[in-house]
């Protein structure tokens, strides 16, 4: 009966813990635009149909198209990324997920709330 007793205790404090990776037990630290590539070339002017295109989309919440003046004409940039971090947990050794948002190397960012990516790494 002791026996009976204490696997029924033992279950019922295991119950409520949560399964590592899966379901959320840690406050979530982030640290910001961690620039992660410098001098990247990127294009760098965009042609005046753009522009209009750019505007229009951000008056109508839609999806903004870039088009650029040429393929020559081009910038030194740094890439950054966001790195969340669990708060106090005590395990090391922890599996690293990379997200990154869509747009086809033509359009989106990483501060993209409609793409849920901020919300999944959170």
């Amino acid at each position: 009966m002791k026996k009976i007793a204490l696997l029924l205790a033992c279950s019922i404090a295991f119950a409520d813990a949560g399964e590592r990776y899966k379901d959320r037990m840690f406050d979530v630290s982030v640290e910001r635009d961690v620039v992660y590539a410098s001098g990247v070339k990127h294009l760098k002017k965009l042609n005046t149909i753009s522009l209009g295109l750019l505007t229009y989309a951000i008056m109508n919440d839609g999806m903004p198209v870039y088009l650029y003046e040429n393929e020559t004409d081009l910038a030194s940039v740094n890439l950054h990324m966001d790195i969340y971090k669990p708060k106090n947990d005590s395990v090391k050794k922890r599996p690293a997920v990379l997200v990154m948002h869509g747009g086809a190397f033509a359009a989106g960012s990483k501060n993209d709330y409609d793409q849920h990516s901020i919300t999944y790494c959170d």
